[in-house]
């Protein structure tokens, strides 16, 4: 058995593509650990979920996998609905007639301590998955008293459906002109080693041109360059009337390592004029998932994915209408992927992206902007992986 482990991290879209390959040749069993969505559709024929309650097993690929999880969490719904309808309905039999000291209310009382405890050990769609208790391996329990009953029928929650955790809201940064960038023949890279040339090149409002191309093109040197971290070679870049840039680099530089989540985030507004207070900066960092003592985390301490999560967090209090985006997905896990994806959609302006997410360029980019060889090809986005 060949195990891999986020096979595809740091890995150009070459790169990616001759691993591809080299998976739908072997002839053995692989285990695989990704959130790369279009590396999984490619390779894999099952998909195991890790749950609270155990691994759910889905048959097919990515692909085959959402679609099986939005007929699942649909059907776990309707289960839970009628369920919930039919355990209220025992409860308030059982309230009113137990004080009398009645028979059957004590039994069904029983029954639905049965249910309640089965339900909080395996969860509700799973326990209803058993023809008897037995099969359940649930040992002898104490009947609850009524006010424990309703307790724990308070206390069920619905199945999650797909609700993205990441709750990103970008701040609006107004409208910009029509065009937003333009490059004239800009040579971008360092000194004795130019990496591309974009002759005479233009982005305009509402586009969402992605960067493509091997390792060490100068994708990343290119985002620099337009934020002036690095000087042109030559020629020239402008941007357009009332254009605000928002930046996000995939080694998060400006992140301090010394700095709490909650510092850097505090600091991050000071450093645009935007004053935030310690309730709005928990208030913000609790929609990714900072929630508790994690906001006094040391940044140097952080995960990739979390670290991820606190440049976004910065991200989200510019008022940008140009988004600079250098692998926004790397390090988030699918679910955190598939909620930047939404917010990015939703966006009313405009987007330059770096990035080796095939799903999320496919997804997204309006234009591509293919880097070979120190050339700059654009393409329209259908044209662009194919």
């Amino acid at each position: 058995m060949l195990i891999l482990d986020e096979p595809t991290n740091h890995l150009d879209i070459e790169a990616i593509t001759w691993l591809e390959g080299l998976l739908g040749r072997w002839p053995k069993a692989v285990l695989i650990v990704s959130h790369d969505r279009r590396f999984l559709d490619q390779t894999v024929n099952t998909i195991w979920v890790m749950t609270p309650f155990g691994i759910e097993p889905y048959k097919g690929n990515y692909s085959a996998y959402v679609k099986q999880r939005e007929e699942r969490e649909a059907r776990a719904m309707d289960l839970y609905e009628a369920e919930m309808e039919r355990m209220w309905k025992e409860f308030d039999f059982i309230k009113r007639f137990k004080k009398d000291g009645d028979s059957q209310a004590i039994g069904r009382l029983r029954r639905l301590t049965r249910d309640l405890v089965a339900i909080d050990q395996l969860g509700l769609v799973q326990y209803l998955g058993y023809k008897k208790w037995s099969d359940t391996g649930i040992g002898n329990i104490r009947m609850f008293t009524v006010a424990e009953a309703e307790a724990a029928l308070k206390a069920i929650e619905a199945p999650v459906v797909r609700t993205p955790f990441l709750k990103m809201r970008l701040a609006d940064g107004g409208r910009s002109g029509e065009r937003v960038l333009s490059l004239h023949k800009l040579t971008v890279g360092y000194p004795g080693r130019p990496l591309l040339t974009a002759d005479d090149l233009h982005v305009y409002r509402g586009q969402i041109v992605a960067l493509t191309g091997p390792n060490g093109a100068g994708k990343t040197t290119l985002l620099r360059t337009l934020l002036d971290e690095l000087p042109a070679l030559s020629g020239r870049f402008s941007f357009g009337h009332n254009v605000k840039v928002g930046y996000f680099a995939q080694a998060h530089e400006s992140l301090n390592p010394e700095q709490s989540v909650l510092d850097s985030l505090i600091a991050a507004g000071g450093a645009i004029g935007k004053a935030i207070g310690l309730r709005e900066a928990r208030t913000r960092l609790g929609t990714y998932l900072f929630r508790g003592d994690d906001v006094f985390k040391r940044v140097g301490d952080l995960s990739g994915g979390e670290r991820a999560r606190v440049a976004l967090a910065m991200l989200a209090l510019h008022g940008a209408n140009l988004l600079l985006l250098d692998e926004p997905t790397n390090h988030l896990d699918i679910q955190a992927q598939e909620a930047l994806q939404d917010v990015l959609q939703a966006f009313e302006g405009t987007i330059m992206l770096v990035s080796h997410d095939r799903y999320l360029v496919d997804t997204l980019a309006t234009h591509v902007w293919q880097i070979e060889n120190g050339a700059v090809t654009v393409h329209e986005a259908e044209r662009a992986l194919a």
